[in-house]
């Protein structure tokens, strides 16, 4: 059973997704309509300024698609290189089943590294990755906490989730306050996989310790790939976690202006687009679109 968000941070998460994914989306309608007009001989796409518009919508949807691609690719080559790491103790996994049932379908592997890491991959088959580290240097209840983590994000799909995220909108388009919440999104995804987990085991202290454990011990030798138990690998990250989980700290639900003026922008683009759907692809000037290149005699007189 999960453990439901707060109201408040199921919306904050919902409006950050909406604005990551939102401009791809858009992006994607954009160039259909354009290269509709662009085919039909429209002016507006035909001349020079519309000409270069339809070119960087076509270059930032490679972008997109071209990310998207590279990413399927690690994804994939990350699942086949986990089948060949070995799985965990019998009798850990046993006793890691009996206190959280909802592992029966979740596949336990080590990851032969000398650093703090635990990651999830997949999400049909889902598999809990543990380093030799995190089984080497936590207590039972540590190692619990931190696998409750990590089912949670299972659980609610995190992974998947930011999988889509990450490839539809590539560093934010370059565009700091897109970047800014994606940071903000990894921060309450892990918040909730934390207070998820924590209601799992019944025991926030224990992943609070292993996370002041983890948070000692940082290194970049050995980082993963996808989302983590460390996140974004942030030592301050770690610690606004740990005060969450003890109470000493609320989520940090920001959604700022500027976010706010770029999700309006969206809407009215949107609107804008929507709204000339079905007139001709020339910005609905309701132009005749061969007359307008090739205009015909008049023959009248």
């Amino acid at each position: 059973m999960i453990n439901r968000a707060s109201p408040r941070i199921s919306l904050t998460l919902a409006l950050i997704i909406a604005v990551t994914v939102w401009p791809s989306f858009l992006l994607l309608a954009l160039d259909v309509y354009g290269l509709h007009g662009w085919l039909r001989e429209c002016r507006v796409w035909h001349e020079p300024p519309g000409a270069s518009v339809l070119a960087v919508l076509l270059f930032a949807s490679a972008v997109v698609i071209v990310r998207l691609l590279n990413n399927i690719k690690c994804s994939t080559r990350l699942r086949r290189s986990i089948h060949n790491m070995p799985p965990l103790d019998e009798s850990k996994s046993a006793a890691l089943r009996k206190t959280l049932p909802d592992l029966d379908k979740v596949t336990l592997r080590v990851y032969p590294c000398n650093a703090p890491q635990a990651f999830t991959v997949g999400w049909r088959a889902p598999v809990i990755v543990l380093s030799s580290w995190l089984i080497e240097n936590l207590d039972e209840q540590e190692v619990t906490a931190t696998v409750a983590h990590e089912l949670a994000h299972i659980q609610h799909r995190d992974t998947l989730l930011m999988f889509w995220v990450h490839s539809l909108c590539p560093g934010g388009f370059g565009l700091r306050p897109l970047r800014r919440q994606i940071q903000h999104l990894t921060v309450l995804i892990e918040n909730r996989a934390d207070t998820t987990g924590a209601f799992l085991t019944g025991n926030p202290l224990a992943l609070a310790s292993a996370l002041t454990k983890v948070g000692r011990n940082l290194t970049s030798s050995c980082s993963a790939p996808v989302l983590s138990l460390t996140g974004n690998g942030s030592a301050s990250l770690l610690r606004l976690r740990v005060a969450m989980l003890l109470g000493e700290r609320d989520p940090i639900l920001k959604f700022n202006r500027g976010v706010a003026l770029l999700l309006a922008g969206l809407l009215i683009g949107t609107a804008y687009l929507f709204a000339y759907a079905y007139e001709l692809p020339c910005v609905g000037l309701q132009c005749n679109l061969k007359t307008m290149i090739h205009p015909q005699p008049d023959m009248s007189h």
